[in-house]
């Protein structure tokens, strides 16, 4: 990405289920000085390092690949899920680097997302993960850190951390952008954490059909021998008025869905 008309927004996700936007782009206010800074990285569904926007320039990591942007991407889908890797080197210059991995369970119906963040030193980095909704989703959070929409007649999402320990969760005051000056208040869910060496969020994201209540559960299981967060495994639960029931157990080399 180079300098211009562009937004610092590496990684994000955007996500539309059952006709409803569930987490989107604030799009923009305008692009002039003064601006509420829609275009940066805080508002958009990624992880924050440090309270600062990704770079837009090419970075020391570019130019050990000859001055190319090195961001690596891999895809894959079948009938059980879709799987898609994205790493960005535009924190480099004052961090490192952060990949994430999103996979869409296709018989569950729901996405799993896993943010690894590496740094290049051993300080303590503040690290915020946001999820940004439209105005009208008027978003809650429990004390377990479950953030949820409340749409009123349409379908709803739900987030839920897999690990909550060293994790804060919080409902934010922010803005949604209507383009050509116009701009919106809104409220957006924010997970917080700060630590040194490598750190993850392990986050599962379900979209509620319309008028479907749903009960998510997550949490992490301990992994002996390993080094640098360099792995996860996890429980999901689902359960919901629809007909929805997952019971299913993450781990390295293997998924095992007990019954969907």
């Amino acid at each position: 990405m180079t300098p211009g008309h562009g937004h610092q927004d590496d990684n994000q996700a955007i996500i539309k289920a059952y006709g409803q936007y569930l987490l989107v782009d604030n799009s923009f206010q305008s692009y002039a000085a003064g601006r509420i800074p829609l275009d940066s990285t805080m508002y958009h569904n990624t992880v924050t390092v440090d309270e600062q926007t990704q770079s837009m320039q090419h970075t020391a990591y570019d130019d050990a690949f000859g001055g190319q942007p090195k961001k690596e991407k891999r895809y894959e889908t079948n009938y059980l899920y879709d799987n898609l890797t994205l790493m960005t080197p535009q924190n480099y210059e004052f961090f490192g680097l952060h990949t994430r991995n999103t996979l869409f369970n296709r018989t569950g119906g729901f996405w799993i997302v896993n943010d690894y963040l590496e740094p290049k030193d051993t300080e303590r980095h503040k690290f915020w993960q946001h999820w940004h909704m439209l105005p009208a989703a008027k978003p809650t959070m429990t004390d377990g850190g479950i953030g949820r929409s409340n749409f009123a007649d349409t379908a709803n999402v739900q987030v839920a951390q897999a690990g909550m320990d060293d994790v804060s969760a919080s409902v934010q005051n922010g803005y949604f952008g209507g383009g050509t000056g116009a701009v919106y208040d809104s409220h957006y869910l924010r997970y917080e954490k700060t630590a040194a060496g490598n750190t993850t969020f392990n986050t599962v994201i379900y979209p509620e059909r319309p008028g479907e209540t749903a009960d998510v559960e997550t949490y992490e299981y301990p992994l002996s021998d390993v080094s640098d967060e360099g792995a996860a495994a996890m429980h999901i639960g689902i359960t919901s008025d629809a007909g929805t029931y997952v019971n299913a157990d993450y781990y390295p080399g293997n998924v095992s869905i007990c019954d969907t």
